[in-house]
């Protein structure tokens, strides 16, 4: 904000001076802003104070140890953690019970949070800082999609309970844009609605449908209430670290061929005894010829009816050989060898390979690259368009597991799915943003395809 001069363009895009349009607005804002966190630096402070003048250090390693799950890949010192100021302090202050049946409890230990003990113990309190604290002890840590990013604030739905909020805040995070989800806790006063606790990391728009798969987990067919945050406390916190994890520690996924087997990439060769035209005669019923036969050499493409391909087969002079992708299949291949071609192939053997011991195979530099294919060449972005034209078409009937396993046209016809195509329409649009524009998604087609 500080580079938009008075007689700049407005950012908002509507042409005036930014002077004349909403230079009014933010200036308004941004008092609200300064004074409402000036009243959250005042608020969580003074009870943070509070709490270890009444119960002592104690209490806050007993709720560190239940924040974090008493977890040992955590720092020793909490508040090494990127989580220990920006989400800890502020839950241990608002939404903190101890709980009675603790091992070691902490002696008079306050039943209810520490915010609202303060608060009941009276004295002059700040009618500002009541408000937030007030709001702040009414709810909970929520999971937010980001609708709006703009000048001093954000826009956010809380995907769990559906409540929206307008929250000043000064981001300069580029990270936080539309889609994106933020585990936080809004606070509104009479004066407008700030963040006083938000995660540091932004998660992904792709784990927007599993922030409501937890949501119908916890709370079928309905959204919690602020009480509900509260007493699935544990559960919420749970979940946020879990994506918390899979994202700064992601694990290799477990590839699979269209039948559902782990890939292993495997090598069947048989020893013949027969002629390659009598070994092509006997196995052809297992698909087409992939290239152009020749008494040497004839290549089949084993392929289920109507299905997926399984494997490739080469006939030659004394050798047939198979490459299939799962030691399922393999074990399939050996039994139609056996059934068509008999005593005419002996097993000679196998070699698989792991799709994870590829990765230390050095790469093959010695190929022609005159054999490369111009990815930029308009013959074949004209090719890939038409695929994924055809693909986008059939999507709408096909099952979706972000829609819980339902056809796009199903999951259109109720809420939840539209709820759930809604958050795969923002993820499309920001693969869009990072493909060329024949591989994008068109989103106003399927939106009118799908009537909504």
């Amino acid at each position: 904000m500080a580079n938009i001069g008075r007689n700049d363009p407005c950012p908002c895009g509507s042409g005036r001076k930014y002077k004349h349009c909403c230079l009014a607005h933010v200036d308004a804002e941004r008092v609200t802003r300064v004074r409402l966190l000036e009243a959250e630096a005042r608020v969580v402070p003074a009870l943070l104070e509070f709490a270890l003048d009444r119960w002592g250090k104690e209490l806050l390693a007993q709720a560190w140890d239940e924040f974090v799950f008493e977890a040992e890949d955590f720092p020793e010192d909490p508040a090494d953690d990127p989580d220990f100021h920006p989400i800890f302090l502020p839950w241990f202050v608002f939404s903190f019970v101890p709980d009675p049946n603790a091992a070691d409890p902490v002696p008079n230990a306050p039943e209810s949070p520490i915010a609202t003990v303060y608060l009941s113990e009276g004295g002059s309190i700040d009618h500002l800082d009541r408000q937030l604290i007030e709001s702040a002890s009414s709810g909970g840590f929520s999971f937010h999609v980001v609708e709006r990013a703009d000048i001093g604030s954000l826009t956010l739905k809380d995907i769990l309970t559906g409540i929206r909020v307008r929250a000043l805040e000064d981001q300069g995070n580029t990270d936080i844009e539309p889609g994106s989800l933020l585990f936080a806790l809004p606070v509104t006063t009479g004066s407008g609605s700030i963040l006083v606790g938000c995660s540091t990391l932004v998660i992904p728009a792709t784990w927007h449908n599993q922030v409501i798969d937890f949501r119908e987990e916890i709370w079928p067919g309905r959204r919690p209430a602020a009480t509900d945050l509260r007493d699935h406390d544990i559960e919420i916190r749970d979940f946020y670290f879990d994506i918390v994890e899979a994202l700064l520690d992601p694990q290799p996924p477990t590839l699979t061929n269209t039948d559902g087997e782990l890939i292993r990439l495997t090598v069947l060769t048989f020893d013949l005894t027969c002629s390659v035209t009598e070994a092509f005669d006997a196995l052809q019923g297992l698909g087409v010829v992939d290239e152009e036969q020749t008494p040497d050499r004839v290549i089949l493409r084993w392929q289920a009816a109507n299905g997926p391909l399984l494997g490739l087969l080469t006939i030659e002079p004394g050798r047939l050989t198979g490459d299939v992708n799962s030691a399922e299949r393999a074990e399939r291949l050996r039994e139609e060898v056996a059934s068509r071609l008999g005593d005419r192939a002996a097993y000679a053997g196998s070699q698989e390979t792991a799709v994870e011991d590829l990765e230390d195979e050095p790469l093959d530099e010695s190929a022609d690259a005159s054999t490369d294919v111009d990815a930029s060449s308009p013959e074949l972005q004209a090719i890939e368009a038409e695929i994924t034209a055809k693909h986008w078409e059939e999507w709408v009937d096909e099952q979706v597991p972000a829609l819980a396993n339902e056809t796009p046209q199903v999951a259109a016809t109720t809420a939840l799915g539209r709820e759930r195509l809604e958050a795969l329409f923002t993820e499309f649009e920001w693969h869009n943003a990072h493909q060329p524009p024949h591989l994008r998604v068109n989103i106003a087609a399927l939106r009118e395809k799908l009537r909504m």
